[in-house]
């Protein structure tokens, strides 16, 4: 529940590009973005900066070549746009979390 099986699991080249799942009107909790970043020379504390002005529940770790990255944010386009310029992204998954809210009986 609460996930665009399509969305499952993408592979996008370094420079490609991705189209997030649309935010429904009203949005309060966002999408969930989950990737692997396969790069050269990642910085992972510039990654945890930048990606943390763009949502909460952030998780960024790894070394210069590999990050785990996860993020709950409102602008699910944004976040995939800037990564895609460090490196590949593999196992890119998105989950609404409005949906899951939902599904857990929460008001949204």
């Amino acid at each position: 529940a609460g996930v665009d099986s399509a969305s499952r699991g993408q592979a996008v080249a370094r420079g490609g590009s991705v189209k997030a799942p649309p935010m429904q009107p009203g949005a309060r909790y966002g999408l969930e973005v989950q990737c692997l970043v396969l790069g050269e020379e990642l910085d992972i504390p510039a990654m945890q900066r930048a990606l943390g002005e763009m949502g909460e529940s952030l998780l960024v770790v790894g070394d210069e070549q590999e990050a785990k990255v996860h993020v709950h944010t409102l602008v699910a386009q944004q976040v995939v746009d800037y990564l895609v310029t460090l490196g590949d992204l593999t196992q890119l998954t998105f989950e609404n979390l409005d949906e899951q809210a939902r599904d857990f009986g929460q008001k949204s």
